[in-house]
Formats: C-alpha cells, structure tokens, sequence
C-alpha cells in the first residue's frame, strides 16, 4: 500500500468556506471520475485558522492511498491523457491555486505544512471509502 499527499491552498480571494464547496462539489468529482478505481482509500483534511496562531500554510491535505506501484503507474498514465485536462483546468481555475510538491524540492514547504497539521491547527476531516 502507499499514500501519497497533495497541499493545496485557496487563491487569493477565495473564502474558505468558497473554497471547501467547490473542492468537494466540483474537484473531487472530477478527480474520482477520472482515476475510477485508482484510489483504495482518499480523505481530505481541511485546515482551519485558530486565533493567536499564523494561518496555516495550506487549505486542504488531501491523502491517497493506493495498493501498489502498478496503480501509481496507473494514474500517471491517466495523468498525461487528453482526459486529464478538466482537472487541469479546474486546477487553473478560479478557486484553487494547486500545489504539485516534488519533497526533494519542496522539503521545506512540506514539513511547514505537515507541522502545522501537527501543531495545533485545526482539521475537518472529510474521507470517502
């Protein structure tokens, strides 16, 4: 099994609340359309701001969990089909400002990131499967 995270944040503008519908209501449908079958297990984990702390860097961390390498392979592949690019462009739109970390590059982002979830900030938790 493996899992895998992506950090996004809202565009500027975008209230919270704006941001959670259309991710929920728009997005996520997208994606599970798209990648039917790919993902064993998949939860998002909306930040939220608390008073007398720095807002978190992000908006949602979304983790996926799939069963093997073959179905990592899988959504690459899914990835670079004409298919794909409603999610692209959703990503592009209005509301999300998409955050596609390379740890390697990002480390420092990413552990901001995974230590404000850690650190106090708070989650609402919405998984499917």
């Amino acid at each position: 099994m493996f899992k895998t995270i992506a950090m996004i944040r809202r565009k500027e503008g975008i209230s919270p609340e704006e941001f959670k519908r259309h991710y929920e209501e728009v997005h996520v449908p997208l994606a599970l359309r798209h990648f039917k079958g790919c993902f064993k297990r998949y939860v998002r984990n909306y930040l939220t701001e608390v008073p007398g702390n720095d807002p978190p860097p992000f908006d949602v961390v979304s983790e996926f969990w799939v069963e093997d390498e073959n179905a990592l392979a899988r959504i690459a592949e899914l990835n670079n089909v004409p298919e794909a690019q409603a999610l692209r462009d959703d990503e592009a739109g209005r509301a999300l400002a998409v955050a596609h970390f390379d740890c390697a590059d990002n480390m420092t982002d990413t552990v901001a990131a995974l230590a404000a979830l850690a650190d106090g900030v708070s989650t609402e938790r919405d998984a499917l499967f």
